[in-house]
């Protein structure tokens, strides 16, 4: 019989045979659908596998509604045009990122020094970080190759795309959500203060340089205060952003409603973008596995209703995750479905031969409820550019 690894079961599955605990003990018989309580009780009795000779052949949870024809053509349709446009504006990510970079490291150069400069060209890329997250949903999927070789700048950057889709998901007005950006780029100025800072610096700290991290909170709202003459509610993002919503965090314990809203949104896409980015000392990490540590972590670090909004927004599977499904075709998340975040839509990449499909194929896993996602896959590892994908077919779409 194959194994089946318990935390790839999902509630609403069911196999053509029955799937055992053990050699004596059933799971379920075939054709029944397997219970969320099920699944609980195999994690509760720290069973990480079980078998069957079975084929997974169905998930209730995904039923087509009524009319579904007519919506699934209007969700296919509108995830073309969504892949078309998001290659069109790769050129303009490009630039953004390029020019952000520039922006925010001559801002915090000078700032470190104590020197004054202009700060009104860091507010100018908040304002085109929204204008182009608004323009071409899910241009974060473009955020890989920067993941891989982070510094200090391009995590401001990459912490302004994803809090622009938060602040989205919260149904923030577009002047609030360029004000919590502007703020979220100038957050870390504190880091250049410390004495082992660079902006390439990834390595494992040491306990006294974990000390001296704690302080660059309070080291970037004085400096934003004093030298940048930025007003308060700007600068009390960089005083709170690694605070926590129960009050554990730091430097002051802040918590709950006393942390301002861009504190709250900083805090969630800070460690979302830390997740993901390599370090010296371990590769990145998917993005489906950053969003399932946030949501562990997220009972006492994060505001609920924002961690809610964000994962509404972005989806348990965010765009440009390479994922395999149940019949072994891989695929690339190219949407998703509000309310539903084991259902996006997916682009066929490798058929389960691992050959590139002739046509390339968008499919709607909301209504396609014998197809479900078994894994998230490593693009690096599975040698599959998620960037060169999604060009070729998008030409052929």
């Amino acid at each position: 019989m194959k194994s089946i690894w318990v935390k790839n079961l999902k509630p609403g599955m069911a196999f053509t045979k029955p799937v055992f605990i053990d050699k004596e003990n059933i799971l379920v018989k075939a054709g029944e659908v397997i219970s969320e309580s099920d699944i609980a009780r195999l994690t509760k009795w720290s069973i990480k596998e079980v078998f069957s000779d079975g084929e997974p052949v169905v998930e209730t949870d995904a039923k087509p509604a009524t009319g579904a024809s007519q919506a699934e053509q209007n969700l296919l349709e509108a995830s073309r045009k969504a892949l078309k446009h998001l290659i069109k504006e790769k050129p303009s990510f490009d630039t953004l990122m390029a020019d952000g970079e520039r922006v925010i490291g001559n801002v915090y150069e000078y700032l470190a020094r104590d020197t004054a400069t202009q700060i009104s060209p860091v507010r100018t890329t908040a304002e085109r970080i929204v204008n182009l997250v608004d323009s071409a949903p899910g241009i974060h999927i473009f955020t890989n190759e920067y993941l891989q070789a982070p510094n200090l700048y391009r995590h401001a950057m990459i912490n302004g795309i994803f809090a622009t889709e938060l602040a989205r998901g919260l149904e923030f007005s577009t002047p609030r959500i360029i004000e919590i950006v502007f703020s979220i780029l100038l957050m870390d100025v504190g880091m250049m203060k410390l004495s082992f800072t660079n902006a390439k610096k990834d390595d494992v700290l040491t306990e006294a340089e974990k000390q001296q991290m704690h302080t660059h909170p309070v080291l970037g709202y004085q400096v934003l205060m004093n030298v940048g003459k930025i007003k308060a509610s700007i600068a009390q993002v960089a005083l709170q952003h690694h605070e926590h919503f129960d009050g554990t965090g730091y430097p002051r314990k802040t918590k709950g409603a006393d942390m301002s809203e861009g504190a709250r949104i900083a805090s969630i896409v800070d460690s979302y973008t830390a997740i993901l980015e390599h370090k010296t000392y371990r590769n990145s990490k998917l993005p489906y596995e950053a969003m399932r540590e946030l949501l562990t972590l997220g009972i006492y670090r994060y505001d609920p209703v924002y961690l809610k909004a964000f994962l509404n927004r972005l989806s348990i599977y965010p765009v440009g995750s390479l994922v395999e499904l149940s019949e072994l075709s891989l695929g690339i998340v190219v949407g998703s479905v509000p309310g539903k975040p084991m259902r996006p839509v997916i682009l066929v990449v490798r058929q389960p031969d691992r050959t590139r499909p002739n046509q390339p194929t968008l499919i709607p896993l909301l209504y396609r409820p014998e197809l479900f996602i078994s894994k998230a896959l490593d693009p690096l590892e599975m040698k599959i550019s998620v960037a060169e994908e999604i060009d070729i077919a998008a030409k052929k779409l």
